[in-house]
C-alpha cells in the first residue's frame, strides 16, 4: 500500500513538473521553445562567467581593480598561508548583522559600505572570492555583494584546495 501511494505521489510530482515546464514556454516537438532554450543558454553562460580557475586568477588577479577575498577560515589560518594578493574577510562578523540574534542576516548598508571601503573595493571593482571549505562562505559573500548591487563577482572554482592542487604558491604576506 505504501509503495502504491509513493508511486502516485511521484506521478503527481512528475505531472506538475511537466505542466510547469510547459507554462514557462511552449514545448516544441522535442524540447523547450526557442525562448526557453535561450533562457537556459544565458543561465549557463552566466554560470561560466562567475566561476574562474587558478589560471584565470594568475592571469588577472594582479590587475588594477581586481580584489581577491578569502572567507571561511580564521584570521590566524589566513595569516599562515593564503593566495597571493588576497585580503581576509571574517564572514561570521563582517558580512552579517551583529545586532541581530540570527547572526546570518545581511549587514546594515553602512557597515557593508565601510567594509568595502576598507578593502578598497568600489562598484567598478572585480571581486574574486574563495574559501577553504566548500565555497559556502564565498557563495554567501557573492549574494551579499549582489544584494548591494555589485556586478563583477567571480568565485574561484574549487576554492583554496583547487589552487593548491594546481601547484600554485601560497604566501603569508599581507597587503
Amino acid at each position: 500500500m505504501k509503495s502504491l501511494r509513493s508511486t502516485k505521489i511521484i506521478s503527481l510530482i512528475a505531472a506538475s513538473m511537466l505542466i510547469a515546464s510547459c507554462e514557462q514556454g511552449s514545448v516544441t516537438e522535442y524540447g523547450p521553445s526557442e525562448e526557453r532554450r535561450l533562457e537556459l543558454e544565458q543561465a549557463a553562460t552566466s554560470r561560466a562567467q562567475v566561476l574562474v580557475d587558478s589560471e584565470w586568477l594568475v592571469a588577472y588577479g594582479s590587475y588594477p581593480g581586481v580584489h581577491i577575498l578569502e572567507l571561511g577560515r580564521t584570521q590566524y589560518e589566513f595569516a599562515q598561508s593564503h593566495i597571493p594578493g588576497a585580503k581576509f574577510v571574517d564572514w561570521m562578523t563582517e558580512i552579517s548583522d551583529q545586532t541581530q540574534a540570527d547572526r546570518y542576516n545581511l549587514p546594515p548598508v553602512e557597515e557593508f559600505e565601510d567594509l568595502m571601503e576598507r578593502l578598497g573595493i568600489t562598484t567598478d571593482s572585480t571581486v574574486v572570492l574563495y574559501d577553504a571549505v566548500d565555497n559556502r562562505a564565498s557563495a554567501r559573500m557573492f549574494w551579499t555583494l549582489k544584494y548591494y548591487n555589485h556586478d563583477s563577482i567571480k568565485i574561484l572554482d574549487g576554492g583554496l584546495e583547487a589552487w593548491k592542487r594546481s601547484g600554485r604558491e601560497l604566501t603569508d604576506e599581507f597587503i
